[in-house]
């Protein structure tokens, strides 16, 4: 009947509001320590260098004041040696079931370029590597590495780089070549004020004559 489901909704409202009221904190725990074990140290040392990239002895300073631990530089060192190894290893290992819309660039970390490619579909990177250059043979090998992990390319889209263009060819990726978004605003926005100018210029004459 409506009056039991009245009482009932009455019944929940009055649980609902008793539960959600503030009620007194409860004990606390029992203990305010952290472990640090060696596991802890190396995640942290990961973790300090990518999301506060600098010198191993910035990320021996963290560790000594954060964490109250002294670690060496060759122990800092050789624990982002094997973090990087079992990055690549996993990397490697990564296959995608359909053909990606391959997204080159050439990025900077100082004057180092780093030759990364993006699936524009899942946006996965399939290759971020720091290269002393960028030329055709370089982004070649790349490419090469790709295909040969099974990374099939649907397209690549890129800004232009002489190296990326000329690397597709070295390593035969007979798929079209597209220009990225980016530059083709850039070159419209280009466009668009030279054919605004000349238009402003034909309506001058258009009033004298």
């Amino acid at each position: 009947s409506r009056k039991f489901l009245y009482q009932q909704r009455d019944k929940a409202g009055v649980v609902l509001l008793t539960a959600l009221a503030a009620q007194s904190p409860g004990r606390k725990s029992a203990s305010g320590m952290l472990t640090v074990d060696t596991n802890h140290l190396r995640r942290s040392i990961v973790t300090l260098a990518t999301a506060m990239p600098g010198s191993i002895r910035n990320i021996q300073a963290c560790l000594e004041l954060v964490l109250e631990t002294h670690r060496s530089i060759g122990f800092i060192s050789q624990t982002l040696k094997q973090a990087g190894e079992a990055a690549s290893q996993q990397n490697r290992q990564l296959a995608l079931p359909h053909p990606v819309l391959g997204e080159a660039d050439e990025i900077f970390q100082g004057r180092n370029p780093c030759l990364t490619v993006v699936d524009g579909h899942s946006f996965t990177i399939l290759h971020l590597s720091p290269q002393a250059g960028r030329d055709a043979t370089t982004w070649g090998v790349s490419f090469l590495d790709l295909q040969e992990q099974g990374i099939r390319f649907q397209d690549v889209a890129c800004d232009g780089a002489r190296g990326i263009r000329s690397g597709m060819e070295r390593a035969e990726l007979s798929v079209p070549l597209r220009p990225d978004l980016f530059h083709l605003l850039r070159e419209s926005n280009v466009l668009m004020r030279r054919l605004e100018k000349k238009a402003y210029k034909a309506i001058e004459q258009a009033d004298k004559a």
